[in-house]
């Protein structure tokens, strides 16, 4: 079983980026997907076949707000749909299959992490390390260990194209940080698309094609026109 999944981890991560620019050039050529017949609980906007829910953006509106203090919540919720959410909805849509054997090997690297303090045998990636502020961090990470308790294993997070496992080593309170507060953090990634396989250029692609559509009336004026 583990050479198998280290063939996976190795090989076809790296060809995912072939993947999507064959499902990009299906779909436009293809109708688009069918809307879900109907949305779940608190679901606020339609992409493709899946659905984005208001807990999904409004867990990163309060660190959104350190850094906007002078904005309004429909606007800091637009930016953490569009910067946060949206993204990875739409990377994830694209390579599904790529996507759950990413999320299942995330898993076995939790546990691994959780219980041992290292990564599993045949995991090709490592336990990394950043410190300083949300520039030297990175934005994304630097939201997501807001309030993480310190010296833990994180759950596992979805970025753009690949799940994060974080541990904070050094952090203030949640409710003392400011747009300047510095970070010691670790982390693991596990992706399904690399940004060197043009993720970026890949999810604009695919917001052009994808559908993306208003589930609730309130989200109206949080989702840009544009993007609908």
């Amino acid at each position: 079983m583990q050479p198998a999944e280290t063939t996976w981890q190795l090989d076809n991560v790296r060809a995912a980026g072939l993947v999507v620019l064959a499902s990009l050039a299906l779909c436009a050529c293809t109708p688009p997907a069918p809307e879900p017949e109907a949305p779940p609980e608190g679901a606020v906007i339609g992409v493709g076949s899946s659905w984005i829910l208001a807990e999904e953006v409004d867990r990163w509106v309060g660190t959104v707000a350190l850094l906007e203090p002078g904005e309004t919540r429909p606007s800091w919720r637009r930016k953490a749909l569009t910067n946060l959410v949206l993204p990875t909805k739409l990377a994830g849509l694209l390579v599904p299959a790529e996507r759950q054997a990413a999320e299942q090997r995330a898993e076995q690297v939790l546990a691994a992490l959780r219980t041992h303090g290292y990564v599993p045998e045949g995991f090709s990636g490592t336990i990394e390390s950043a410190a300083g502020d949300m520039f030297e961090v990175g934005l994304q990470r630097w939201i997501m260990a807001r309030g993480l308790p310190l010296g833990e294993w994180s759950e596992i997070f979805e970025e753009a194209g690949t799940f994060l496992i974080m541990r904070v080593g050094e952090a203030p309170d949640a409710e003392d940080w400011q747009p300047n507060t510095t970070i010691r953090i670790d982390y693991v990634h596990i992706p399904y698309i690399r940004p060197e396989d043009g993720l970026q250029l890949l999810i604009e692609q695919a917001r052009e094609q994808i559908p993306i559509w208003v589930a609730d009336p309130e989200w109206e004026w949080i989702l840009p026109q544009h993007y609908q």
